[in-house]
């Protein structure tokens, strides 16, 4: 007996051969000197040798390789993978055999497991995977066509209890949660001695068809009128998930689908309490679930964070407005600042709401915040009424303020950008360089040079605002930010020392290093800057030495006159020599003098 297939190859086998038996290859004229067609219906009857021709004529095209001739198997560890994954499927029932006295067994399919096969009948295998499996179905009876979702069987014991308690989970959500913007259930079964775990829901139209397909009849007005619409209505269904205690955790175009125009919520597979605060939600095997569509701003929550849901909302519309490639919208991640969205008065309030979502801080906590935020901007539909009659119009203000918003939340998060990424580069440098200007600018050769380390002294203007020597070099640079704050005052700046010694006893100067942060402009410096001084006393505002270094994106420090790049040593290196330099000194002794001979 061959060796056990490759866990990935067995997982790739697998996937192709439900695809082969869910109809992939059914018109493929190729094929039609063998007895299975691709499943028209599950009475068609084949041979396993049947299916492995048609399942290797079906990897030739994927792989590049010649397709298989009769009588051929497949090379070794796939047909070891292939005979696995067949006997696994009889075992479940899928593959059922149409005469068991007959060693040459010929099997019919049974795609659609008990309980649900006495009401749903298969269609056509969905894509898809991980610990599900989904298919189209259509009832029996009725006609109706529903997508049935399937637990997939493990034969780890853990692995199977932690699975079915993740199910049930789902399926109690779908139970407890009425509203039109979320998914309904058809049929269900929850308990394993019925059959296989599943349930089905209606079939919709996923998203990113239906957008792709609507978007092109519209005008740039009617889309960005589309999408708000899309958006409220799932804002509504989101209100609901929430108002039920839970969260859904996987909000994007791919878990949305549409009834005619009406969209809907699906796939709860990832759904948590509101009140969970775990550190991560994992799969089986502990590995970390993420989603590759969200901002990364929502891996800043705990799991069971509202947030995390508005936050996908709001990505979710700044998709729905993007500019297609290739003529398609493809939902995937982007920037806030450079997605590039459809030309439309609108856009940079739209642009506004996307940088909200960039920013854990920023996230409206609620739906209800979002709506009103949206509203704000000039983005929902409800929010513009006719004037009554005989009195002003107020359209032309609301578009007015909804673009100064705008213009302000935008410019609020580059601000934001910029000073993290600030904070990331240069953070652990300076916290080098106040490391460096310690040891280098300390009390030697009996020289009063005394370091400030604590703000509770009470001295020196409280150690120049509140920065003590022990305090993080982040909140150091962030302080300076909220210096700035909000204000409208685009001059504004925020300087904060994080080192200071003074030299001398009575009469002294000092050399100090402090952080200067200016709003985001257009230069390619970063807005945060560096500001070495030796100066008198603390309330002489005239400096003797003074040099600033601008914090560049290269993640260097430039000395602002100079354009020359400094290292920490080279910075550290200069304060010292202020403090060493004798004709300071020799200015505390003449200050001295003056002051004794003062009549």
């Amino acid at each position: 007996m061959p060796p056990g297939p490759d866990s990935n190859l067995r997982v790739f086998i697998r996937d192709q051969t439900l695809a082969v038996l869910g109809g992939i290859l059914k018109d493929a004229p190729e094929i039609w000197s063998v007895r299975y067609f691709g499943a028209r219906t599950d009475t068609d009857e084949f041979s396993l040798d049947d299916l492995r021709f048609v399942l290797g004529h079906y990897l030739a095209g994927i792989v590049g390789r010649m397709p298989l001739r009769a009588g051929e198997t497949l090379p070794q560890a796939e047909e070891a993978a292939f005979q696995e994954i067949c006997r696994e499927l009889i075992a479940q029932g899928m593959l059922e055999g149409v005469f068991p006295e007959i060693a040459d067994r010929m099997y019919r399919l049974r795609l659609v497991p008990k309980p649900f096969e006495e009401n749903w009948q298969f269609v056509r295998q969905l894509p898809g995977g991980g610990q599900s499996r989904a298919m189209e179905v259509r009832h029996w009876v009725s006609g109706k066509m529903g997508v049935l979702k399937l637990l997939l069987e493990t034969d780890d014991e853990r692995d199977r209890e932690v699975a079915q308690v993740r199910f049930r989970r789902e399926l109690e959500t779908l139970g407890s949660v009425d509203h039109p913007a979320v998914v309904k259930l058809l049929e269900s079964n929850g308990e394993p001695g019925r059959g296989q775990l599943g349930y089905v829901t209606p079939l919709g139209v996923p998203l990113e068809t239906y957008w792709n397909f609507e978007a092109k009849l519209f005008t740039p007005e009617l889309l960005y009128d589309q999408a708000a619409r899309l958006v409220l209505r799932l804002a509504e269904g989101l209100a609901a998930i929430h108002g039920a205690g839970l969260v859904h955790r996987d909000l994007k175009p791919d878990n949305i689908i549409l009834y005619g125009r009406d969209p809907a919520i699906i796939d709860f597979g990832l759904v948590t309490r509101a009140d969970y605060a775990a550190q991560g939600v994992t799969d089986l095997h502990g590995k970390q679930i993420g989603n590759g569509f969200n901002p990364a701003a929502v891996y800043g929550l705990a799991d069971g964070d509202p947030r995390r849901d508005i936050a996908g909302l709001g990505w979710l519309f700044g998709y729905l407005l993007g500019v297609p490639v290739g003529g398609r919208r493809r939902p995937q991640r982007f920037h806030w600042q450079f997605h590039d969205m459809v030309e439309e008065p609108r856009r940079e309030q739209a642009r506004a709401i996307l940088a909200l979502c960039a920013s854990p801080k920023n996230i409206p906590r609620s739906t209800r915040d979002f709506v009103e935020m949206l509203g704000r901007l000039g983005l929902a539909a409800s929010a513009v009424t006719p004037a009554a009659p005989g009195r002003a119009s107020t359209e032309a203000a609301r578009n007015e303020h909804a673009q100064s918003t705008a213009a302000e939340t935008v410019r609020r998060a580059l601000a934001s950008d910029e000073s993290a990424l600030a904070i990331q580069l240069f953070a652990a440098p300076l916290a080098a360089l106040r490391d460096e200007l310690r040891t280098r600018c300390d009390r030697r050769d009996n020289l009063p040079i005394v370091q400030w380390e604590q703000a509770g002294d009470h001295d020196e203007e409280h150690f120049f605002l509140f920065a003590t020597a022990q305090l993080p070099m982040a909140e150091v640079m962030g302080v300076a930010q909220q210096r700035v704050g909000d204000g409208a005052d685009p001059a504004a700046v925020g300087l904060q020392c994080f080192f200071y010694c003074h030299c001398g006893d009575h009469r002294r100067f000092r050399v100090s290093a402090w952080i200067n942060y200016r709003r985001p402009s257009a230069s390619e410096g970063l807005p945060f800057e560096l500001r070495l001084i030796c100066a008198p006393e603390f309330n002489e505002s005239t400096p003797w030495e003074e040099v600033s270094y601008v914090l560049q994106r290269d993640a260097q420090f430039r000395n602002a006159s100079s354009a020359t790049v400094e290292s920490v040593p080279e910075i550290a290196r200069r304060a010292e020599d202020w403090c060493f330099d004798p004709k300071h000194w020799r200015r505390l002794r003449s200050s001295a003098v003056d002051a004794t001979t003062a009549p």
